[in-house]
């Protein structure tokens, strides 16, 4: 939806590296339990799988950072 709507790709780009930049890891070890743990690691999980198809280097080299891949 976000490539549709963009309306030019530098949009798209700063859009996509502004949804990445969240880091779940930041979260204190009393934040990230139960729920929250299971879904950052399914999260890092599907991340992975997607990686490679990732061609934009600075994105490739934001999500490495923040999902330690």
């Amino acid at each position: 939806m976000m490539i549709d709507q963009a309306t030019s790709p530098t949009f798209f780009l700063a859009e996509a590296i502004a949804a990445i930049s969240i880091n779940p890891l930041t979260l204190s070890d009393e934040e990230l339990r139960g729920k929250r743990l299971e879904f950052y690691n399914e999260l890092r999980k599907g991340v992975k799988e997607l990686f490679p198809l990732v061609t934009e280097k600075s994105i490739k080299g934001k999500i490495n950072e923040i999902y330690e891949l």
